[in-house]
């Protein structure tokens, strides 16, 4: 649905939302942004394709907002994860006082150097021909290894908030 509650088309992004006999109808603490109306609002973003089967695209919390625009962290990961040098990418949101928020890729790169230009250039190589501008990362950031969880996610929240703590201190 959208967030005006409203069934999307075919292949049009929008938040999962479900209910049933056995979907709970609240929470003990109350939580009315996990729900609208009789649904269960889960966070996640989906799109119904022609052959009516849903495919699960991300997270709303992961959304980047640039500009007004919803970018999907994991379409631009998805993208730049092809560039031969990247072990692992994670791509966030960062505060930008004109945009709200600017993306950026934090990248492990396949092998130690100091110098990570020649990736930087086929990054942004690889962004122009595959990405639309807005989702383009306008910062790149190299680091040996990503935050995880127990299960083996990136941690996107804290990923953000320490390379934002960084460029406070830099």
């Amino acid at each position: 649905m959208n967030d005006d509650g409203e069934k999307l088309p075919k292949n049009e992004v929008g938040q999962i939302a479900v209910r049933g006999k056995n979907v709970i109808t609240h929470y003990l603490d109350p939580q009315p942004e996990a729900f609208f109306k009789d649904w269960l609002l889960t966070g996640d973003l989906g799109l119904i394709d022609d052959s009516g089967y849903l495919h699960i695209v991300g997270r709303s919390k992961e959304m980047i907002i640039r500009g007004g625009e919803n970018i999907n962290p994991l379409a631009v990961e998805d993208c730049l994860s092809q560039v031969r040098f990247v072990k692992e990418i994670a791509v966030v949101g960062l505060p930008d006082k004109i945009y709200g928020e600017i993306v950026a890729a934090i990248i492990v790169p396949n092998f130690p150097t100091k110098d990570h230009r020649h990736i930087q250039v086929l990054l942004n190589q690889m962004a122009k021909e595959e990405l639309l501008p807005v989702e383009r990362p306008t910062k790149y950031f190299f680091v040996s290894e990503l935050p995880k969880n127990a299960t083996g996610k990136i941690q996107r929240t804290l990923l953000a908030k320490r390379i934002t703590e960084q460029l406070k201190e830099a």
